[in-house]
């Protein structure tokens, strides 16, 4: 652990000379890990912080509870304009509502697991990561063998994410990034299932302009502030021709039948909604 405080002293050092903003999104899936296998209070969970014997860690208590205070601390001290983001592991709690289909009240138990593990750290990061999930629906189906009806999200699963992260930024107080959005679609021929060009959804659900943008509406009523769209697995779909393929049209599976002009491996899909979308002019936060 102390070549770990020293790697991240140097990290915030180099920071602070480097002048504009800068978000740091702090160890993705640890402190889900931490939830799921020592339960809601970090302070019950060992890391060896003063112990590490770094001098500016004296005091701290040697969990993990104490590991979040420590990197706020050395933010504080080196880095004060530095951006503090915490990972939300919606699975955190082992009930992973994205795949899961619990309650309206289960999801809402589950938030205030959440925003009390949170609390336990004691360290006031700045913002929330959550995540949708690390690959399309098509990668799940056909490289993992996920049945369908678990793989690809409908309607209530989108109503259990929004009011999951409502609850959360609700209870933490913070604004919420949602990163990993996949980036397959269901109407683009060049998405057939294959390495790079997997099927999904969550572009269309987030960027349809219906209504005014209804869809994306709810998240931003529910704290979200920014969307981070990327594959989360190296031969998932990309927004560009990381395939090195050129322009695909192959059959058409499920009534894609839109054909591709552009190489992305979406089919340009994703660059043409967020051009839409960026013509429109962005959505006002809420305060």
């Amino acid at each position: 652990m102390r070549a770990y405080f020293d790697d991240l002293l140097f990290l915030f050092q180099r920071l602070e000379r480097a002048g504009g903003p800068v978000v740091l999104h702090v160890e993705p899936d640890l402190w889900g890990y931490v939830q799921q296998h020592r339960g809601d209070d970090a302070d019950d969970a060992y890391a060896a912080v003063s112990a590490s014997g770094m001098a500016e860690l004296r005091g701290l208590p040697n969990t993990v509870s104490g590991l979040a205070r420590a990197i706020v601390r050395l933010r504080n001290r080196h880095a004060p304009k530095v951006v503090l983001g915490y990972a939300l592991s919606i699975w955190g709690t082992d009930k992973d509502i994205a795949i899961s289909n619990e309650s309206f009240a289960s999801v809402d138990a589950l938030s205030q697991r959440s925003v009390r593990f949170y609390r336990s750290l004691g360290a006031p990061f700045d913002a929330v990561f959550a995540e949708f999930t690390d690959r399309t629906s098509g990668y799940r189906q056909i490289r993992d063998g996920v049945p369908a009806a678990e793989a690809w999200w409908d309607r209530t699963d989108f109503a259990r994410h929004v009011r999951f992260l409502r609850r959360v930024s609700t209870g933490v107080r913070l604004p919420l990034v949602l990163w990993q959005i996949p980036l397959g679609n269901t109407l683009m021929r060049t998405l057939n299932n294959a390495p790079h060009h997997y099927q999904d959804n969550r572009v269309q659900w987030l960027l349809d302009p219906a209504n005014g943008y209804r869809k994306l509406r709810s998240y931003r009523d529910a704290g979200v502030v920014a969307l981070l769209f990327g594959p989360g697995q190296g031969d998932d779909t990309h927004a560009a021709d990381r395939a090195r393929d050129g322009v695909t049209n192959p059959a058409p599976i499920t009534g894609n039948r839109r054909r591709a002009t552009s190489a992305d491996d979406d089919g340009g899909y994703f660059r043409n909604r967020a051009r839409a979308y960026a013509r429109r002019g962005p959505l006002s936060l809420r305060r």
